[in-house]
């Protein structure tokens, strides 16, 4: 294969350092991992082309895409599982282009379509690479896409020394005929209840920028195998696509009925009044549902500088009752309604939306997954959103709630800063207000020896709870090492370090390592902060061929004043310990992410 080596080194040598801080605001260099220059190397001698390294202003002569196979020549797979699985159709790809042959080069509009794409499930590897053209004016466009398996079973496992806490599996062809659109099945095991279900994804109703998504779920006990409930969602909407979009709309429907139980691991919560002298053993169970729907238009303006305009109507109802309490002790059952219960509301009314951005991103290498690029936009955000409700308008409290929040991104070498605060306040007319107060910071290092580190930190305070609701803490998340949600309370804070170092490809698989220091505690009260620790190994491995997320195993022991408490726990799981902190308004992707 000396081929394949001269033309890697070609590449590499006519492949731009990383960003320097004396670039105009408003240009990238390109940096790319030695797993993503072998794609390039390839496709540049295949079509018998060279680079071009000037490519701003240049006429689009032409756009080749290349779509991989997910299994290449250079994966130690055989190929003939490749009759299984259906390519991308380059149409498909053309089509979340925002460039068009004849149009000059524009780096935004070709880093804008890199994202668009990398933003889709049946790709690994996107890359857009200008040629030279036939003449010193032109440039040819090669975009190079890998597709992941399609006809496939997505999996999420998170299993606690050897018995499973949580296991999801999705059968699905991804891209059927080629064209992005999903159709599967869901299938969630938790500690008390399996459910079934169904789902339909098509980002592209009839070739139009409008996406819908379906999904329903039914939920059954366990041991008595009786339903128990369900869930689910509908969306329909175009969003915006790009910085140049003007207008975007949404309306979507979801909801949850079901028998709600805290988990300590594998084993259910239970609570003790301070009531009663005995422990009360009261099973941590009552019924819940909630159902939530909006409708939403936006409008956009700027283009670097955005600024979007939205408007709205929310219905959002949730509604709790206890069960199982007929053979507790009133006052010890009172306690646990009071304490723990959410409490039953229903808001429905208008809302109004101010969003400033920056449509600057960075792209970076290895920080949530391995060899791949990613993207972060950088620069200020800056969110307001206002919505009140009236008792006189079928909701249940009179009320104004408010969210503000503001953040801030900056390169960091070429790694990355982040830092951002928000309120959420919702203020009524009696003792029936609701408020949150959180603060997230991350700072991803510059490549340190042989890798980053990372180091996120997250405050959660409810300084007004009328809505009873907690928090949990422990498990293959911010607390490793403890039982998943081995505590429960208000307000939370935590502060993870971890260093991940840099990937070695294997077989055209990638493999990564970490070691991490977890600090964290959920509290009622900053008298009641008791802060655990703990500490760990991990691995990370990805496979290019099936996924953009990375497979992570966990192994963390508790640290407490006695030392280390041995044996720890063992976590199994996909996506980082803890995602990059966003800036959202207040939404339902926590409660309906299933």
């Amino acid at each position: 294969m000396r081929w394949r080596a001269a033309t890697l080194t070609l590449a590499m040598a006519s492949v731009a350092p990383g960003a320097r801080a004396s670039d105009p605001p408003d240009t990238e260099p390109h940096e790319y991992s030695s797993y993503e220059q072998e794609a390039i190397a390839d496709a540049v001698v295949h079509l018998g082309a060279s680079r071009e390294p000037s490519p701003a202003g240049k006429r689009i002569e032409d756009i080749r895409i290349v779509t991989l196979e997910v299994i290449e020549e250079r994966d130690p797979y055989p190929r003939f599982f490749n009759a299984f699985h259906v390519t991308s159709r380059p149409y498909v790809i053309e089509r979340e282009l925002l460039f068009r042959r004849g149009q000059l080069y524009d780096h935004r509009r070709i880093d804008e379509s890199a994202r668009n794409l990398r933003n889709l499930r049946q790709l690994s590897v996107v890359l857009i690479v200008p040629l030279r053209g036939s003449s010193p004016d032109s440039v040819v466009l090669l975009v190079i896409t890998k597709d992941v398996w399609s006809l496939r079973m997505n999996t999420d496992i998170a299993a606690v020394d050897g018995r499973v806490t949580r296991l999801l599996l999705q059968p699905a062809e991804e891209n059927w005929l080629g064209t992005h659109t999903l159709v599967g099945a869901l299938f969630v095991l938790l500690p008390a209840t399996y459910s079934f279900g169904g789902q339909f994804i098509n980002r592209r109703v009839a070739g139009s920028r409008i996406a819908s998504s379906v999904s329903a779920n039914v939920i059954f006990n366990r041991d008595t195998g009786d339903t128990e409930g369900s869930f689910g969602s509908f969306s329909y909407g175009q969003p915006l696509y790009s910085a140049e979009s003007r207008w975007a709309w949404r309306a979507a429907v979801a909801w949850q009925d079901l028998i709600f139980r805290s988990f300590i691991g594998p084993d259910l919560r239970t609570f003790d009044a301070a009531a009663t002298p005995q422990d009360d053993a009261i099973d941590y169970v009552y019924d819940y549902a909630r159902y939530y729907g909006v409708s939403l238009l936006t409008r956009s303006t700027g283009r670097r500088h955005k600024l979007d305009f939205s408007a709205g109507v929310e219905l959002d109802h949730r509604k709790a009752r206890p069960r199982g309490l007929a053979r507790v002790e009133p006052i010890a059952a009172q306690e646990f309604i009071r304490q723990e219960l959410p409490v039953s509301d229903t808001r429905v009314g208008p809302m109004v939306q101010v969003r400033a951005y920056t449509s600057d991103y960075r792209k970076v290498l290895d920080f949530e997954t391995l060899g791949l690029q990613e993207d972060y936009r950088l620069g200020h955000e800056l969110a307001v959103r206002v919505y009140p409700a009236s008792e006189h308008v079928a909701s249940s409290r009179t009320l104004l709630g408010l969210f503000a929040g503001a953040g801030y991104t900056a390169p960091f070498g070429d790694g990355l800063a982040r830092a951002m605060v928000s309120s959420t306040h919702e203020l009524a007319d009696d003792a029936r207000s609701d408020a949150l107060f959180q603060a997230n910071t991350r700072v991803v290092t510059p490549r340190l020896g042989f890798g980053r580190v990372v180091h996120d930190t997250q405050l959660l305070h409810r300084y007004e709870n009328y809505l009873n609701e907690r928090f949990t803490l422990g498990g293959s998340g911010r607390l490793r090492g403890y039982p998943p949600d081995a505590f429960i309370g208000r307000d939370m804070v935590s502060s993870n370090l971890e260093y991940r170092s840099a990937p070695v490809s294997l077989l055209s698989t990638l493999f990564g390592g970490a070691v991490f220091y977890d600090v964290g505690d959920v509290f009622d009260g900053a008298s009641d902060l008791r802060l655990k620790q703990s500490v760990g190994l991990g691995l990370r491995v990805l496979f290019p061929q099936a996924n953009r997320i990375v497979m992570r195993l966990d192994y963390g022991v508790p640290v407490t004043a006695r030392g280390l408490e041995w044996p720890g726990s063992l976590f199994l799981a996909f996506g980082q310990a803890f995602g990059m902190p966003t800036l959202e308004p207040p939404t339902l992707a926590a409660d309906f992410a299933e």
